[in-house]
């Protein structure tokens, strides 16, 4: 990605991710999840653009793509669920479960469900 200064490794909840975030960094973020299970970030690279409004984050998800691989039962919703308060904490701006802005691909829709029915804020 043009202009990323962010290095490849992101840390997730006691997991390293690998991932991009795209800047300006004053910008709001913007969570991209791949679909899966076994995909990563690259086939959303096309949503770059969106980084001329905001900061677009793209990670390979635990177990997959070229992030950290882990036991089958460090692979549930509540580990991804984890792993994105993980890297909203440390990429986003205001505190975890504030409004903000996701794409969610295939299998990770139920993930953004979860998400947000466990989020104070509106989507």
């Amino acid at each position: 990605m043009t202009g990323d200064p962010s290095p490849s490794r992101l840390e997730g909840e006691g997991v390293v991710l690998h991932g991009r975030v795209a800047v300006p960094k004053s910008a709001p973020l913007f969570v991209v999840l791949h679909g899966g299970p076994g995909g990563d970030h690259r086939s959303l690279l096309a949503l770059k653009g969106l980084n001329e409004t905001h900061r677009v984050l793209f990670y390979d998800q635990r177990g997959a793509g070229l992030s950290e691989r882990v036991a089958p039962d460090r692979l549930g919703v509540s580990d991804h669920l984890a792993d994105l308060d993980a890297l909203i904490a440390a990429h986003g701006q205001g505190p975890v479960g504030a409004d903000r802005p996701f794409l969610g691909r295939c299998w990770r829709q139920p993930i953004l469900a979860t998400d947000q029915r466990r989020s104070p804020a509106p989507f």
